[in-house]
């Protein structure tokens, strides 16, 4: 049986406060299927400005001197899980700590700091180089300052992370749900999975 299978962004959302209810991080990590998109032209919509938005942060990012990779996909396979993500852009220059730098639209939140230092954590461990340190940055335009962050900070979350992700594939059954307006308006979880939804 293939382990359970965590990916970044949901697990920075639990990490982060973003998405207190659990019951959605264990359920997909152990195989749920999602609800049917009712929009997949909202998806579509938002993948060619997210593209877009990459575009624009690596011309910057090479007029600074760096060399850019794109969508690099990233997988760390442990003793309990596996986690896995694609990091918009890891950047690298002579005499500079490497950088990984995530891509985001919209107002700036906490889950965004979140992915970046669990990406600065990832990159080397998944290049098998787990002593490389990596700078994060989160990307949100051209003239907005990026949220900049650590190793250290990255070192700080780590712990914390490979915990919940411990907890959540030997726990046994799902979580109870905490429903709220707001986090279920959005959740994948399907009915059938989740008897407690608003």
């Amino acid at each position: 049986m293939a382990p359970p299978s965590f990916w970044v962004t949901s697990l920075a959302k639990s990490l982060s406060g973003d998405a207190p209810c659990l019951r959605p991080l264990w359920g997909f990590a152990h195989g749920w299927e999602k609800r049917p998109d009712e929009n997949p032209g909202k998806m579509a919509t938002w993948r060619a400005d997210h593209s877009a938005l990459i575009q624009r942060a690596v011309k910057q990012a090479t007029s600074q001197g760096w060399k850019a990779k794109v969508e690099q996909w990233i997988q760390v396979t442990g003793s309990h899980a596996v986690i896995k993500g694609k990091v918009d852009i890891v950047a690298q220059k002579a005499d500079a700590r490497p950088r990984v730098v995530d891509c985001k639209g919209g107002e700036a939140k906490d889950t965004d700091v979140t992915q970046v230092l669990l990406y600065q954590k990832m990159v080397p461990l998944s290049w098998k180089a787990p002593t490389m340190q990596f700078d994060g940055a989160v990307w949100y335009g051209e003239g907005i300052p990026p949220t900049r962050t650590t190793p250290a900070q990255a070192d700080e979350l780590w712990p914390r992370a490979t915990a919940l992700v411990k907890r959540m594939a030997t726990l046994g059954i799902a979580p109870e749900p905490l429903p709220s307006f707001g986090a279920c308006r959005f959740c994948a979880v399907r009915d059938e999975d989740c008897h407690a939804r608003i």
